[in-house]
């Protein structure tokens, strides 16, 4: 079921046909930002990453607490087949206003070409994804996606 809606969500319905279109970004095109884990979150509780305000504690990647939202990522292979957020927000805004912007859209990363540094993304209407300052999120949901693009 999930699978069908991301690719419904691409590629349209038997009533809605939308042009997927694809396009390559530098890796100097946008800024991934990854979600950090939540140090409060177990099995037994709600997970809080994603409330607006103070609501989580997050780690710094390293296990040591602190207050960053996000981790700043360059590109690698383990980031192709995953859906990234496009929130309406740039590098100029703080955490805080990244976490709670609205979405815009989302795109598929179809390929990360390290060499070259760029990504083949898939979005579900032909526009313009990069540029400076563009933010774009990477959340642990919905996971690897693979064989969307073929």
């Amino acid at each position: 079921m999930r699978d069908a809606s991301i690719k419904e969500y691409f590629f349209g319905n038997s009533k809605t046909t939308l042009s997927p279109h694809t396009q390559l970004l530098s890796f100097d095109d946008i800024s991934i930002y990854k979600i950090r884990s939540s140090t409060s979150q177990s099995a037994s509780t709600t997970s809080t990453e994603y409330l607006p305000g103070d609501a989580g504690d997050y780690e710094n990647g390293d296990g040591s607490g602190g207050s960053g939202i996000y981790e700043i990522i360059t590109p690698t292979p383990e980031l192709a087949h995953v859906i990234l957020a496009l929130p309406h927000a740039t590098t100029r805004d703080s955490e805080e206003d990244v976490r709670d912007a609205s979405i815009m859209g989302f795109v598929y990363v179809a390929e990360v070409d390290e060499k070259k540094r760029r990504l083949r993304v898939l979005a579900p209407v032909t526009t313009r994804i990069g540029g400076e300052g563009k933010v774009a999120v990477w959340g642990a949901w919905p996971g690897v996606i693979v064989g969307l693009t073929g």
